[in-house]
């Protein structure tokens, strides 16, 4: 039976600043600006260890038209090495860098395909002399396409056994990504291809898995808070008359994260740099033991809540943290510390008081036993957002959140008035 693997990935961004952080020393500042160099040199040994037929590029390779020449040739070079194995390359151009802002002085080797920008075309390839696959693509000709590109799209009546579009653009909506090249799943399907290998969107995510295979691969190195985590590439197996074999991997040579820590019961600063040491190692384990910058999230009623709320304390926490953390490679970097700690309080005992405290808390435990009257309570507070760019955000939020914002705001109050 016919056969093909090949490795597919989208979003490379290379040499792009990462965005947000805090702390950024001299040895984390190299660190960061190799890293998405790091995540390709990774995908393509990844196709070398695999011995994949072909590797995919679903747009973005670079994060603006003005990319760096370090990048033009690392780029190169990388695909350079899978030429010398007699990998194919086929790539489009994204958003970020749509054809035209490519270097007419950028050679990339005889293996690569890179598509144009007028219409979708198609090149097959062939393993010992027999066509294996037909591979259908377009790049974008400016930064922003607003046309649904999918729509272009129609397989060629051939006898080749697998048929794989690239495609690069927005599924659906996306809270983050602007919408560029919108489609709808339903779009793909009728037209006949195995697999659509997308690209755009910054999470891998598996659309559809067969007839035919759409997904995501995410991409390869996360570069702000908003892309934490594992980030990596996809493999895939098409087998005739076999569901598509689709497997994430990793590529990431620095991971960024939220780690959750709950502090409830302690009461001074060594027990509780004990406690964040190790759910470091924890979380440090459960990431194979890849760099990591983390941003902590103290929660629980604790004495130190007050104390923890000083943002002078705050910083010097961090900062004693990084310090005991083992100046090694791979390495580990505390960038913020975020407190959504309580006060230790008897709730009831105030309550009960017949004082302002006491009152305010027996009408919030009113407002919690009508839930009607407590949504309007809360739709009222954030009226006057809504013309606001903040309204737009707080208008999306779930029941849950919004209960999460009450009872933190309860226990905010609860400690302003009972400071002493």
């Amino acid at each position: 039976m016919p056969k093909i693997k090949f490795v597919h990935t989208a979003d490379l961004h290379l040499d792009t600043p990462f965005k947000g952080l805090t702390r950024v020393d001299d040895r984390l500042a190299d660190k960061l600006k190799d890293a998405t160099f790091k995540a390709f040199e990774n995908i393509v040994d990844t196709c070398l260890t695999e011995h994949v037929d072909f590797l995919i590029i679903a747009g973005d390779t670079f994060d603006s038209d003005e990319s760096s020449l370090k990048a033009q040739f690392f780029f190169t070079g990388q695909l350079g090495r899978l030429h010398e194995t007699g990998i194919p390359v086929y790539m489009i151009c994204g958003n970020h860098d749509p054809l035209p802002s490519w270097s007419p002085f950028i050679k990339l080797p005889d293996n690569t395909t890179r598509f144009d920008d007028k219409s979708v075309s198609s090149v097959t390839y062939t393993k010992n002399g027999i066509a294996l696959a037909e591979i259908y693509g377009i790049s974008f000709g400016k930064k922003e396409i607003k046309e649904n590109l999918s729509l272009r799209y129609n397989k060629n009546s051939t006898k080749i056994p697998f048929s794989i579009a690239l495609l690069h653009g927005t599924s659906g909506k996306s809270d983050k990504h602007a919408s560029y090249a919108p489609f709808t799943s339903r779009d793909l399907a009728d037209k006949g291809f195995d697999y659509w290998a997308l690209g755009h969107i910054h999470k891998w995510e598996i659309l559809q898995k067969a007839g035919p295979a759409i997904a995501y691969p995410g991409n390869p190195q996360g570069r702000d808070f908003g892309e934490t985590g594992f980030r990596g590439g996809l493999i895939v197996e098409l087998e005739t008359e076999k569901p598509p074999t689709i497997m994430f991997f990793n590529t990431s040579d620095l991971i960024l994260d939220y780690l959750t820590i709950n502090i409830e019961g302690i009461e001074d600063q060594e027990s509780l740099l004990s406690k964040i040491n190790g759910e470091i190692e924890k979380i440090s384990n459960a990431y194979s033991n890849r760099s990591m910058i983390l941003r902590l999230i103290l929660s629980g009623r604790t004495a130190m809540h007050t104390m923890l709320k000083d943002l002078a304390m705050q910083a010097e926490m961090v900062d004693i943290a990084n310090e005991q953390l083992t100046d090694t490679d791979p390495f580990c970097r505390i960038d913020r510390l975020q407190v959504q700690t309580m006060p230790i309080a008897d709730i009831n005992k105030l309550a009960n008081a017949n004082d302002f405290t006491g009152d305010l808390l027996r009408t919030i435990e009113t407002y919690q036993q009508h839930p009607e009257m407590q949504n309007e309570m809360i739709d009222n507070a954030l009226a006057g957002f809504k013309p606001s760019q903040m309204g737009r955000y707080l208008n999306n939020l779930t029941k849950e959140e919004k209960m999460k914002i009450l009872e933190q705001a309860k226990w905010i109050l609860i400690n302003e008035l009972n400071k002493d």
